[in-house]
């Protein structure tokens, strides 16, 4: 089959079905893909959130063991789980980062501009110690300004397709069509997640560490990076963890700081201190224009 035959049946395929092998040998079928290659190099952060608190260890901030990965999700099959973090360019606001990964990780923000409530969650901070290599998603143009990396990047593919100008409509349909699969929004029942979770797959089994592609949570504003565990434990260090709180009321939110841990020892148990602020949470309940807590619903 040639490329848009191969295209068109990933289009069409039933995912519901689960039809995991057919469109894994598909995949393999389209032969030369063409994506951008981003290497982080070693003192790289990569900020990782997950809700709720309480957690003392390393491997309850980091991937999700294997044995709990039952679901498809953006980047993994319950084959394969993966490390899900979030960068912003070097010089960029590292606060991009939180948000984003705040916005991808936690039910409350992702409930839509009508959801209320609070929700506790928990970020840390990882730094490259050796060079990883991610397979860049680049083509979604409506996110092609947000940031200065995603700029950057889809410069860089642009003038790779006009150095081979007889590939260059084959290799732009394809990575147009899995671009707009990393972009999907509102994607209701886990195998929606099925061609760019294979697709991840694939480039993994290939020998990349992984794949980086722009938040859909927060329309851009970040890139998200899924790696694999094998290069989580041999190339990224935890530096810092820290707990915090969700506070939304409808389209207004405040995130704040309660406690932080610096990490020198990965083995040992985490020892978080309170954040020095003066922002308390009368504050927090007042910038998103409620009067009492009893206003906003814990959410798990």
């Amino acid at each position: 089959m040639n490329t848009d035959e191969v295209l068109s049946k990933l289009k069409d395929i039933d995912l519901s079905k689960y039809p995991y092998f057919e469109i894994k040998e598909l995949i393999r079928q389209i032969g030369e893909i063409g994506f951008v290659i981003v290497t982080y190099h070693p003192g790289k952060p990569i900020f990782r959130v997950r809700p709720g608190g309480g957690y003392m260890k390393r491997e309850c901030v980091s991937y999700k063991p294997q044995e709990y990965n039952k679901t498809c999700q953006r980047a993994s099959t319950p084959n394969r789980t993966m490390f899900y973090g979030t960068v912003v360019s070097d010089g960029e606001c590292m606060e991009y980062a939180r948000i984003t990964g705040a916005a991808e990780a936690c039910s409350l923000l992702r409930a839509g501009e009508e959801s209320i409530g609070q929700q506790q969650i928990t970020f840390s901070r990882w730094r490259v110690s050796k060079d990883i290599n991610l397979v860049a998603i680049v083509s979604n143009k409506d996110f092609a300004t947000k940031n200065t990396l995603l700029k950057e990047l889809n410069c860089a593919y642009d003038k790779y397709l006009n150095e081979f100008p007889e590939k260059k409509d084959r290799l732009n349909k394809i990575s147009t069509f899995f671009a707009e699969e990393f972009s999907r929004k509102n994607i209701g029942p886990d195998y929606n997640y099925l061609l760019s979770a294979i697709f991840t797959e694939v480039v993994v089994e290939q020998g990349y560490d992984g794949v980086v592609y722009p938040s859909v949570q927060a329309s851009g504003l970040a890139l998200n990076v899924a790696i694999k565990p094998e290069t989580v434990d041999s190339s990224l260090r935890l530096d810092v963890v820290g707990e915090g709180r969700i506070y939304k009321n409808r389209t207004t939110t405040y995130i704040r700081s309660e406690t932080s841990c610096i990490v020198e020892n990965e083995k040992a148990d985490f020892e978080y201190k309170p954040v020095k602020t003066e922002i308390t949470i009368e504050d927090c309940l007042q910038r998103v224009n409620v009067n009492s807590i009893e206003e906003l619903p814990e959410i798990k």
